[in-house]
């Protein structure tokens, strides 16, 4: 075995399919300035993914571009992504600001053509009827267009409330998208924060309920502080385990969070 081999197997720089050990990234524009301090130009992705690659599974190309930005833009950012083997989804705000326009189905067609993998729903809190979901989840599929659906509290979907949300009702909300083929479930930031403040943990039940592969942890984003994120993961690594699979990660925290997994092997 030659010496670039062995670095490959003891770094695990050979990417392999997995369901588990995932990182998601979050691609912001270049209109989220103070929020954040880096952005992914054309010219800039395609030397930042020639590097990271292989250590990015899904990224999230966040609404503004995709509303706002020239459309032949926005469809060679994803077809760059998809060079990489990497799968990019559009935002539950893609989906919170079409149907506040009462435009979901045109919406989701607007993805697919685009060029995204996957439509991301988030939690209504019963607000939507089940018969309206199921439409748009067979929009989706006739779209060509895979399902995730991620769970907020309460106060992201309609400013009701700030408690966190009991495992039985966060169960209830996910079954109509797992029964029609979603793929994973991202856990949002504010919701354990909110458990944590209460001294609740819900997640272990809803673990059991889907299986750790098709859960997805978020971490909070550097506008909310610069190092929240790093405190996320250890909170997260520390009751779930290492393998977790990881989203909401800033282009230059990739490689942190890979080698943080990979330091754990050596404990």
């Amino acid at each position: 075995m030659n010496f670039r081999k062995k670095i490959n197997q003891k770094y695990n720089l050979n990417r392999q399919s997995k369901s588990l050990n995932q990182t998601w990234m979050k691609d912001v524009g270049y209109d989220e300035s103070p929020n954040y301090k880096e952005n992914l130009g054309l010219p800039h992705l395609e030397d930042f993914l020639q590097v990271t690659s292989k250590s990015i599974d899904f990224v999230k190309i966040c609404t503004d571009q995709v509303l706002k930005y020239p459309e032949n833009w926005i469809k060679k950012k994803v077809l760059k992504y998809k060079k990489y083997n990497i799968k990019t989804y559009l935002d539950h705000t893609y989906f919170l600001e079409a149907y506040n326009l009462n435009s979901v189905e045109e919406a989701i067609i607007y993805g697919s053509q685009l060029g995204f993998d996957y439509f991301e729903f988030m939690s209504t809190y019963n607000d939507i009827p089940d018969k309206d979901l199921l439409n748009w989840i067979n929009i989706c599929k006739r779209n060509n267009l895979k399902i995730l659906y991620e769970h907020h509290p309460e106060k992201n979907w309609s400013s009701k409330n700030n408690n966190f949300t009991n495992s039985d009702k966060i169960i209830s909300m996910l079954k109509i998208f797992f029964e029609n083929d979603a793929e994973k479930l991202v856990l949002d930031h504010d919701e354990f924060e909110l458990q944590s403040n209460h001294e609740v943990n819900n997640y272990n039940e809803i673990i059991s309920y889907l299986s750790l592969d098709k859960i997805c942890f978020e971490v909070t984003s550097p506008k909310e502080g610069e190092t929240i994120w790093i405190k996320n993961l250890e909170d997260y690594f520390k009751l779930f385990g290492f393998n977790i699979n990881v989203s909401n990660i800033m282009p230059s925290q990739v490689l942190y969070v890979n080698k943080l997994r990979l330091n754990s092997k050596n404990c």
